[in-house]
């Protein structure tokens, strides 16, 4: 199957200094996201995970190594709703993003229908943004996301505002629109410091101070990493 996303010998610096490995923030990251695939990336938090998904969305430079995005469109949705969501009623933040396409009404109405049923809000097209829980908010980023259609899902914490029932609530929706999609291309990089999240993945990669020290080919090696990274906790003084 071949790859929506894949990161080879990776390197990103920040900063100046003739040092490339006290420089370094990446460190020959290998990570690849297959096509119809939930992808976790695991790590503590400052571990580079969110690095990562900065440089893959253009905002940090490569120093050496290949990334390549085999797929579009890609979208991305942060860990805060309310960073994103600009506009007053659901209908109006979903039809947003496809207000530079140049679409008949009816292909509005039918594409926000769609990606607000994707994610269980069909009956708050009406609502106002003030009288979202969080966990709706979150529901509508990523509706404002899947209403342009994408191919790639970039997903950077989504659930870390979230109580437990509206944490699984969104991981369950994810994974039901992966599994879902009849042309199995839809793909998504989900990035997480909560190991528990990663009952859902198809495969998962571990991170640490900006490598890759871990992966998951499928669900059957999951608890391995999971407990791996339990590990890399404990030897860094963190209570588990």
């Amino acid at each position: 199957m071949s790859a929506a996303l894949e990161a080879r010998r990776l390197w990103v610096k920040r900063g100046g200094g003739s040092g490339e490995q006290s420089k370094a923030v990446l460190k020959n990251v290998n990570l690849r996201v297959q096509r119809g695939h939930l992808h976790m990336l695991l790590g503590k938090n400052g571990s580079g995970k969110s690095t990562f998904m900065e440089t893959i969305a253009g905002l940090l430079p490569i120093s050496s190594g290949e990334l390549s995005v085999a797929v579009q469109p890609c979208r991305v949705v942060s860990q805060n709703p309310d960073h994103s969501i600009i506009l007053p009623t659901v209908w109006s933040e979903v039809a947003f993003g496809l207000w530079d396409q140049d679409l008949e009404p009816a292909v509005v109405e039918e594409k926000v229908l769609k990606a607000l049923r994707q994610v269980n809000l069909e009956g708050m097209s009406a609502s106002s943004i003030g009288t979202l829980s969080g966990g709706q908010k979150q529901r509508l980023a990523l509706a404002g996301a899947l209403v342009e259609s994408p191919k790639l899902l970039l997903l950077d914490e989504i659930t870390s505002f979230l109580d437990v029932e509206n944490q699984f609530g969104v991981l369950r929706t994810v994974k039901d629109l992966i599994q879902g999609d009849p042309e199995g291309e839809l793909s998504a990089l989900w990035v997480t410091h909560r190991s528990e999240e990663l009952q859902y993945a198809s495969s998962a990669s571990l991170m640490d101070k900006g490598e890759i020290v871990g992966v998951a080919a499928d669900q059957s090696e999951v608890g391995d990493l999971v407990r791996q990274f339990e590990q890399v906790c404990r030897l860094q003084g963190d209570v588990w």
